[in-house]
């Protein structure tokens, strides 16, 4: 009897570990500097960092004072809605979010602040 306790106790020491162990959530980004393009449109804000691929393109979650001031200039540099523009954004990425428009994209971008918005150049992620 003594022996099955030990081995009993020994199993559900083994499993708890396991679980910790394997413990698969991220711990969350810190913010920092980000350099990409940002694309706005309808129901579209997107931010694509640099050296990321297009399947890597995070949904641009902010509050609605952010977002005017990005439109704004993101208008006053644009001629049409969904072109390009450079960014350089004090943020974090972050999971994806459960929105109508932004479930097409894996993850998001969580918006502190606009540094810098221009009009893209060709060497904006070098």
């Amino acid at each position: 009897m003594r022996q099955f306790l030990v081995s009993f106790t020994l199993s559900i020491a083994l499993i708890s570990l396991t679980g910790c162990l394997s413990n698969t959530t991220k711990p969350e980004a810190s913010i920092a500097q980000h350099k990409g393009h940002l694309i706005l449109g309808k129901d579209m804000q997107a931010f694509k960092r640099c050296g990321s691929t297009p399947e890597q393109t995070l949904w641009l979650k902010t509050d609605e004072k952010k977002l005017a001031y990005l439109r704004n200039a993101y208008e006053q540099i644009t001629i049409e809605p969904y072109e390009e523009v450079y960014v350089e954004l004090l943020g974090r990425p972050a999971g994806p979010l459960e929105c109508q428009a932004c479930t097409a994209y894996k993850g998001s971008f969580e918006l502190q602040e606009t540094l810098i918005i221009r009009a893209p150049q060709a060497r904006d992620c070098d």
